[in-house]
């Protein structure tokens, strides 16, 4: 964010972990990698409407100039 980037996690609990799955499809085990990335994961921004300048100033926070 300090370049000027929104970042969110929009799923920091993974799927099987969620408490609707969970009452609907009951306890699911053996989810080693969708909880790995869960702790990982990163959303950034994008969508149709992104100008080649915004593209350039994400691209350029996560990758360098």
């Amino acid at each position: 964010q300090d370049k000027g980037v929104d970042t969110r996690v929009h799923y920091p609990v993974p799927l099987h972990l969620q408490p609707m799955v969970k009452k609907v499809v009951g306890e699911v085990k053996n989810c080693v990698n969708a909880e790995k990335m869960a702790k990982k994961i990163l959303s950034l921004p994008i969508y149709p409407e992104m100008t080649e300048a915004q593209i350039e100033t994400v691209c350029e926070a996560i990758f360098g100039a």
